[in-house]
């Protein structure tokens, strides 16, 4: 009586479809896109609430948004002007402002978004300031904040999924999420104010 059984050959092709099928999910599913897109949907997310609780301030009947041609950037720094991130050089009349690694997150007034939100009557929709999940100058994923009688903030996204969709968000600038009362208030690239392009590498 033979016992039934594979053979070496059977079990050979048998893994042999296996490494076909995997390397076919990993291409399709494409594991780094799918964690860039979840990082975009962050950026999306974290913008949308941030615009409307400045919406609700405003609502409320408070004015104090901040310093005008003053660009606000997530990233904490010790130096109020974020001298020591290495953000391109500004035009003449513009500056950076960050707050420190103990406040950025506040928001209380101190925090990189310089809006005291704790001001609203009914209660301030945030516990703390969101920030890019990555935040560093280095990988250029960071928010920004301007203001000018009306405010824009932006994030610059990084999936191809949420790039092309980006052109859909009113803004002015492909490839960066924008929300706001004013999305023509600073034409930007990452940002910045248009001029300085060559600074920033896409």
């Amino acid at each position: 009586m033979h016992e039934k059984g594979f053979t070496l050959v059977e079990l050979l092709i048998v893994i042999a479809i296996l490494g076909v099928l995997s390397a076919a999910v990993v291409l399709v599913l494409n594991p780094a896109e799918l964690l860039r897109q979840s990082r975009d949907a962050t950026r999306v997310s974290d913008i949308q609430v941030l615009n409307k609780s400045l919406g609700l301030y405003q609502t409320d009947g408070q004015t104090s948004f901040g310093s005008t041609s003053t660009i606000y950037v997530s990233i904490p720094d010790s130096s109020p002007t974020c001298a020591n991130l290495g953000l391109p050089s500004l035009p003449i009349g513009w500056s950076y402002a960050c707050a420190t690694d103990v406040n950025y997150r506040k928001v209380t007034g101190t925090g990189w978004v310089p809006v005291n939100f704790t001001l609203i009557s009914f209660g301030t929709p945030l516990s703390v300031l969101p920030v890019d999940p990555i935040n560093t100058t280095s990988s250029e994923k960071y928010y920004t904040y301007v203001i000018g009688g009306s405010w824009k903030l932006t994030a610059l996204l990084e999936s191809v999924k949420y790039t092309q969709n980006s052109a859909k968000d009113g803004g002015t600038s492909i490839g960066i999420y924008e929300a706001g009362t004013n999305l023509s208030l600073l034409n930007t690239t990452r940002g910045i104010p248009e001029g300085l392009v060559g600074w920033w590498k896409f």
